[in-house]
């Protein structure tokens, strides 16, 4: 089996071979882009007098070597990527067709990621510091059956809307619950990591549409709820960037929790959608979350 390497340098090496002649003066291109946890090797072709890569397709190398390795031929998926090329509109229509971010300026929320673990994608983005994480902003449009289509917000669209990073923050922060209306449930019918035998009970804390609700972090009128449900303090531990357990307050099992996010995190989370290791405290008068110590 070849390695990653070299199935990348094929597919740069080849994929003009399987694209029409009008393509031969195209520049085939490999470029790194940082995703939310990821960095992703993002093959694209450029034509001759285009310079901006907005308008072409992208195609990531490392999801079309997971199709690799799992017995698909380097032939097959170089005719597929090739496929898509050629069926693709030019840059010229993508261009005309335009993409007005003023329209959907309001259909902005928060969403928190891991700072440390993205520093090099979060230069991309506004955002800003939330203990070891980071609040970052996303465009979530819904259609009438409650599918979304969006974007992060990058600095080039926060310059096109005009306002600053902070008039952001407030926009999002005010629309996320319309947009995601919270919603806590209780657990405890659950088998989770035999949790019964460490606590009464354990709530999971998300919005309606299960899509980055961990944000709820940001809503002291949430947790909040959650203290006076479980009557007192409470610990927070996040199982993906979409929900929060919150369980309460016990210093005896910290270290307990810990262990118990960490192993969910190595063995259940995805990585795309891991969030942290951490666990964290909140109270009704602090009413500020902490890193739990």
């Amino acid at each position: 089996m070849i390695s990653y390497e070299r199935f990348r340098q094929e597919v740069m090496n080849r994929i003009k071979s399987y694209l029409p002649e009008n393509y031969a003066g195209w520049k085939v291109c490999m470029e790194t882009e940082y995703k939310v946890n990821q960095t992703l090797d993002c093959l694209t072709l450029i034509p001759p007098e285009k310079r901006k890569l907005t308008a072409v397709p992208k195609f990531y190398m490392q999801e079309y070597y997971k199709v690799f390795l799992n017995g698909t031929s380097a032939d097959f998926i170089l005719r597929m990527i090739a496929s898509k090329i050629v069926s693709a509109p030019s840059p010229e229509e993508v261009e005309k067709s335009g993409f007005d971010i003023l329209r959907f300026q309001d259909d902005v929320v928060v969403q928190l990621v891991h700072r440390f673990r993205n520093h090099v994608f979060l230069k991309s983005v506004p955002h800003r510091p939330f203990l070891d994480l980071a609040v970052i902003y996303r465009i979530m449009v819904f259609d009438e059956k409650g599918r979304w289509a969006g974007a992060i917000v990058n600095h080039t669209m926060l310059n096109a809307m005009g306002i600053t990073e902070e008039e952001l923050f407030e926009k999002a922060y005010r629309h996320t619950p319309e947009a995601l209306p919270f919603k806590m449930m209780d657990t405890r019918e659950m088998l989770l990591c035999n949790l019964q035998e460490q606590s009464r009970e354990m709530l999971m804390l998300t919005n309606e549409s299960e899509q980055f609700g961990a944000a709820a972090m940001l809503y002291p009128e949430q947790l909040n709820a959650a203290c006076e449900k479980l009557g007192g303090s409470i610990y927070i531990f996040p199982g993906s960037m979409h929900e929060l357990y919150i369980v309460r307050e016990e210093p005896e099992n910290l270290g307990f929790y810990r262990q118990m996010v960490a192993d969910a995190n190595r063995d259940v989370v995805d990585e795309t959608e891991w969030l942290s290791d951490q666990v964290y405290r909140y109270n009704t008068k602090i009413g500020k979350v902490r890193v739990a110590l």
